[in-house]
Parts: C-alpha cells; structure tokens; sequence
C-alpha cells in the first residue's frame, strides 16, 4: 500500500477515477482486516474453522465485497460507462449501495460511530428538509 503512491507519483499517469478507487479499495479491504467488528480482547479469541488467523469470515467477506465494489467502477470500459449514464443498472445500483454502507462501516470501526452519524444524517437532509439546496 506504501509503494502504490510513489508509483503513481513518479513512474505512472493513471487515470484519476482508476487513482482514487485502489486507493479506496487499499483502506477499505485493510480497516475490515485490521479492526474488529466490536471491542473484543484479542487474546480470548478461540481458534475455529471459521476464522483465518483470528479474522472472522464476515470480515473477511466484507473485506473482498470492499475491494470489488471499489474496484467496480473503473474496471469497466469507459464506452460501456458513458452509454448507460443517468440509467444504472440493478447491479450498478447495488454495488454503489454496498460501497457507501462498505464505507460508512469502515468509518464506524476506524473512528467511532460519530462520524458515520453525521454522514447518514447529511445523506437524508435532502429528504428531511424539503426546499433544501443539494449540492
């Protein structure tokens, strides 16, 4: 993950949507390996055929759902992209979903849950508040 950004910045032009996805699909996959679902003590874990080196299987799902809904987006040719613009797909609408909750659950294990709050409560403003200005 370290090496990725002095590639880019030396060696390689890559596209901006393509720059900011793996970058996203780097945290994302790491925070559900990284941290817990919950405050647990590590060392009370117990060894069992559902955990990978004492990462849960949800983690480990959440974790590859991360990377493929971050990585959705700019895998696809750009043709394919432009001709469906503004009439996404059931599975471009799904991938998009899992992402923002992907994303907001992240946010909750890293940071807390204040953050993830303030974000939902942003996301439902235009909806709370008729007559109000979305960006």
């Amino acid at each position: 993950m370290s090496v990725y950004p002095f590639y880019a910045s030396g060696f390689g032009l890559i596209r901006e949507l393509l720059h900011r996805e793996i970058h996203l699909s780097f945290v994302l996959g790491h925070v559900f390996l990284l941290f817990a679902t919950g405050k647990s003590n590590q060392a009370v874990q117990t060894k069992a055929w559902y955990r990978f080196d004492g990462v849960p299987l949800i983690d480990l799902v959440l974790s590859v759902l991360a990377v493929v809904a971050a990585l959705y987006l700019p895998l696809f040719p750009p043709i394919a992209l432009a001709q469906r613009v503004g009439n996404p797909s059931p599975f471009d609408i799904f991938m998009g979903s899992s992402l923002l909750l992907l994303t907001l659950e992240a946010t909750r294990r890293n940071v807390g849950r204040t953050l993830p709050i303030i974000g939902l409560f942003l996301l439902a403003l235009p909806i709370l508040v008729p007559g109000c200005p979305v960006l």
